[in-house]
């Protein structure tokens, strides 16, 4: 079982476990758990956020984190994918001071991994056939419609998507808050970073984007990877050309 530091399993969950696990067949190697966001001390249910289904529960040796920084979903080799009806909760308790500067550190990473991808500087492992349909299905969206938009313009176009269209405004003044950081202000910030990390490493020769990446975020990519599929060989230094 995956499960965060900030997240827990509601008690029809854990009788549902007691219940089914038994008696799952042997075909069986993931177990789709219900989403449940509790931000602000409110149940977030609209904007999207009450149909996420996530893979946290997978028979051993059948299931792999994905190799990515951001977006990570289990991905399940072989074998059946069932879904349990009960959530698990995500329920932060700190303040909201750390709710922004988390989703700062994941626009880091979120604007690193889309520019590793439109670079080709990594081959994942996993294909997205591994992963259950809600994830193929989101990913795919994501990919082929979101990142297809104007960069800059996109955050704004999903805000109302979910604001709007997916009733968002529904969830009450925690709604407001929280749909207009995380699918507004927190997009904007990853296409603030893309736009400009991209101009610096447009025209560095393709080995040396890597490591230019790796300077700009801070992160360690090439130990993110363990090594493999990754290359970042060059001069990691700033290209005066690329701005």
């Amino acid at each position: 079982m995956k499960l965060d530091a900030d997240e827990y399993l509601e008690d029809d969950l854990v009788a549902e476990l007691h219940n089914k696990l038994p008696e799952l067949r042997p075909q069986v190697s993931g177990i789709l758990l219900r989403y449940k966001l509790i931000f602000m001390g409110r149940w977030i249910r609209f904007g999207g956020r009450n149909s996420l289904k996530l893979v946290r529960i997978w028979r051993f040796g059948f299931g792999r984190l994905e190799n990515r920084l951001m977006d990570e979903h289990v991905a399940i080799q072989s074998g059946d994918i069932v879904e349990f009806k009960s959530h698990f909760c995500d329920h932060n308790l700190n303040n909201f001071s750390l709710f922004i500067d988390k989703h700062n550190g994941y626009s880091v990473r979120e604007a690193v991994e889309y520019l590793i991808q439109k670079y080709k500087l990594r081959q994942h492992r996993t294909s997205n056939q591994s992963l259950e349909r809600s994830a193929r299905i989101k990913r795919i969206l994501k990919s082929e419609v979101y990142h297809r938009l104007p960069v800059l313009l996109a955050p704004f176009l999903y805000f109302f998507y979910r604001f709007f269209v997916l009733g968002g405004f529904l969830d009450g003044y925690q709604g407001v808050v929280y749909h207009s950081f995380q699918a507004l202000w927190y997009r904007f910030l990853v296409a603030v970073r893309i736009v400009d990390w991209d101009r610096k490493i447009a025209c560095l020769p393709p080995t040396a984007r890597l490591a230019q990446l790796e300077e700009l975020s801070g992160l360690h990519l090439v130990l993110h990877d363990g090594g493999e599929g990754l290359s970042s060989g060059g001069n990691a230094t700033t290209n005066n050309q690329c701005g």
